[in-house]
Formats: structure tokens, sequence, C-alpha cells
């Protein structure tokens, strides 16, 4: 259950298997924030979400809030994805739990490319990436259209105008995996097709992988469309 939620992540190594605890500062203010996502719309910020007005729901966001201040005064990091070369994931939450790690070393820049299927982690990656936004590092982000439809052009225009988040838009049928570089440190990536790889995913720090999509990267924005044209297209028609 601890895993299924977001508190614990398995690390495997090559005999044995190894827990580890998520840094209590995301990964109780994930779970609360994913509460009150599911109670109400809103649009605020996402350590300041308003009152869902349930009783029920704001005793349990004030217990999370009690859990994450005693978790992270005992709290002592933990990181597969810093002791290993390469770290493949055998799930899609596990691979969500490794991305938001590096995501939190991030210290100049982040950039993501997002088409198909979305983690469903979506409150503990936004509680990451708006962390170290607020800290500095750009978030650069392409996406394929119909992300911007399902998610709401309010969403898309805060995301851009609020939150600082540079978003490109792309043809996704020109994108084969989605992954996320952070800084030239780390790479997560996601296999299109699972069946040929161990796991549904990988998290490595070799440099001349790293380095590769990079290049990648560079090659699909030059062929995308910033996001504030699309939106704005988007709405007037």
């Amino acid at each position: 259950l601890p895993v299924a939620m977001g508190l614990v992540v398995l690390n495997r190594k090559r005999t044995s298997q190894a827990y580890y605890a998520t840094d209590p500062a995301f990964s109780w203010l994930a779970m609360a924030d994913d509460l009150v996502w599911r109670s109400r719309a809103t649009l605020h910020p996402i350590r300041d979400l308003p009152s869902t007005g349930r009783s029920s729901v704001e005793r349990v966001r004030a217990a999370y809030a009690s859990a994450s201040k005693f978790a992270s005064s005992i709290y002592v990091p933990q990181s597969p994805s810093k002791t290993h070369k390469e770290h493949d994931a055998e799930s899609l939450p596990e691979l969500a739990y490794l991305t938001c790690d590096i995501l939190s070393y991030a210290r100049s820049t982040i950039r993501a490319v997002s088409v198909g299927s979305r983690f469903p982690q979506v409150a503990a990656f936004w509680t990451v990436l708006t962390d170290r936004m607020d800290a500095g590092v750009k978030y650069s982000r392409l996406a394929a259209i119909n992300e911007i439809i399902d998610h709401g052009l309010l969403i898309k225009e805060r995301d851009m105008n609020e939150t600082g988040v540079d978003l490109w838009v792309i043809d996704g049928a020109s994108v084969q995996n989605s992954f996320y570089i952070v800084d030239r440190r780390f790479l997560s990536i996601a296999h299109a097709d699972a069946s040929r790889f161990r796991g549904v995913g990988r998290v490595t720090t070799h440099r001349p992988v790293i380095d590769r999509y990079r290049k990648k990267f560079d090659g699909l924005i030059a062929m995308a469309t910033p996001g504030r044209i699309v939106v704005s297209q988007l709405r007037s028609s």
C-alpha cells in the first residue's frame, strides 16, 4: 500500500529488493493535492489549494500535513537514481516515482517530451515540477495537441502564464516515446514497446545516452509550435 500511495519506492538490486521512502516534502503534499482535485475543480497553486468544504476531506488533509511535518524531521534521503548508472522500472508507477526522484535534483533545466498515455501520478509530478520552477529551473515541455484539449485551455494558460512552463506542441506521430532530461545528469525514458525491453522504462545517468536524447529534443522543438499560439487558435475556434 505505501508503494501504491507513492510514499515508498522499490529499488531492485541484482539479487535482492530494497525499499526507500520518497521525500515526504513532496509525497504527502501530492496525496493531499490529489485528494482536493478529486473533490473539486480549481486552478489555484498546488501549495495553496482552497478548502473543499467537506469536513471529512479536510480532516484527511490535516492528517497528511501533520504526517509530512513529522516524516520530514526524520527523513534520510536515499536515491536509486544516483546509485545506479541504469535503473529499469517494472511498472508505470515505479517509473513515475523514479522520474519524480530525478526531477527533484534539477538545478537549471528540465526538458520533457510527452506523447500517448500519461502517468496517472499527476499530483506527484506537479508538486516536484513547481518546486523546481519556483527555484529558477526552466521547464520546457513538448506535448501533442490532444494533451492541450484533454487538460483544457484554462489549465494550459495557467501553466504558461503563471507557473512558467515553456510549452511547445508537436505532431504526436513524430515521437516514438516520452522522456525527461534533467540538466545533463539524468534521463527518464518510457519505452514505446515494452516487450522489446526489460520493464516499461529506464532512468539512467549514462552521459552519451543523455546527449543523444538532448539532440532529439532539440530536433523536435525546431519543428514545434509555441503553446501560446496553439492555445490562442484553439480558443478562437
